[in-house]
């Protein structure tokens, strides 16, 4: 297997220096349309999603088209039985560090104002659709953009510093010091996998999972309480 495991990069892929400048602008337009959203009303959770979609995933997409690079950047490459293996051991030994890491820096630090009543509002979302819109979505956004576009991007940076430069920009991403470590863990070895396997797919199902896992924890401390 060949090293970022996606194929050979076009002749119109882009730098890292405009994958990071790309991932900024999506930052910044995520920013500026929440706050507007805020502004005007307060945003439903349907919009949250509807906020993601139109920041991250399409225009993601639509830069890899215009760039000529859709394949290298929503790598789906077949998944043999050792791969998989491989790969399942280091999503579950990222998401459980990330997971310690932030129960650690929770105990010592404490949580924020804002990430207290954004826990009650997901809490207050129905199971099904509390999955769909905190699980799912941004799984699906967030590796699009970040394990997709960006990640392509880093390739000339070899395998371990574009994992690492790729966690770092995603921690960045999420705007909490205190969330940086955990996100940095979870963000490096999802950018592992895909650099490793050559499926983005597959770091959007773990992704997913340990959405879902921190979905579930944070559902039954609320039942404890």
């Amino acid at each position: 297997m060949t090293e970022g495991g996606a194929g050979s990069p076009g002749t119109g892929s882009p730098s890292a220096v405009e994958g990071l400048f790309f991932a900024g602008c999506c930052y910044a337009l995520f920013v500026a349309l929440g706050a507007l959203a805020a502004w005007e009303k307060e945003p439903g959770r349907i919009d949250l999603a509807l906020l993601q979609a139109a920041t991250l995933l399409l225009p993601t997409i639509l830069w890899a088209r215009l760039g000529g690079f859709t394949r290298e950047a929503l790598p789906a490459r077949p998944l043999s039985l050792p791969s998989l293996f491989e790969s399942t051991a280091a999503a579950a030994s990222a998401s459980l560090a990330a997971l310690a890491a932030g129960v650690l820096l929770v105990g010592l630090l404490g949580t924020r104002p804002e990430d207290e009543i954004m826990g009650r509002y997901i809490l207050d979302t129905p199971p099904a659709a509390r999955f769909l819109l905190f699980a799912l979505v941004p799984a699906c956004c967030e590796e699009v953009l970040f394990r997709g576009g960006v990640l392509h991007a880093m390739r000339r940076w070899g395998t371990t510093a574009a994992c690492l430069a790729n966690g770092a920009a995603f921690a960045a991403f999420h705007g909490s010091l205190i969330r940086f470590l955990p996100m940095w863990i979870l963000g490096s070895g999802l950018a592992f996998i895909v650099r490793r396997t050559g499926n983005l797919y597959l770091a959007v199902v773990f992704h997913l999972l340990h959405n879902a896992l921190i979905l579930l924890a944070m559902g039954q401390a609320a039942s404890m309480g």
